[in-house]
């Protein structure tokens, strides 16, 4: 499952203090092996799965990725986003 949703300030207090991932536009496949949550500083990127998960993300989204998903990302537009796996 990939779930996307809008921050409540308590999560955006939280997700600030995490480490920070930047990419430039590219294709590449993602093997989730831990469950990660981000959030979306800039950019766009289409997260789309074997199994028919298909998502775009955008800046101000607040992501969870499920571990155990093989997940493409096509990165559209620069990506700058916060990151914690648990």
């Amino acid at each position: 499952m990939i779930s996307i949703e809008s921050p409540s300030n308590s999560q955006l207090n939280t997700v600030t203090q995490w480490p920070v991932w930047e990419k430039e536009p590219c294709n590449f496949d993602e093997d989730y092996t831990a469950k990660e949550m981000f959030y979306i500083l800039d950019g766009e990127a289409r997260l789309t799965t074997k199994c028919g998960i298909d998502k775009t993300i955008y800046q101000g989204d607040l992501v969870t990725v499920e571990a155990g998903l093989l997940v493409n990302w096509d990165i559209r537009q620069p990506i700058r986003k916060h990151f914690k796996f648990f």
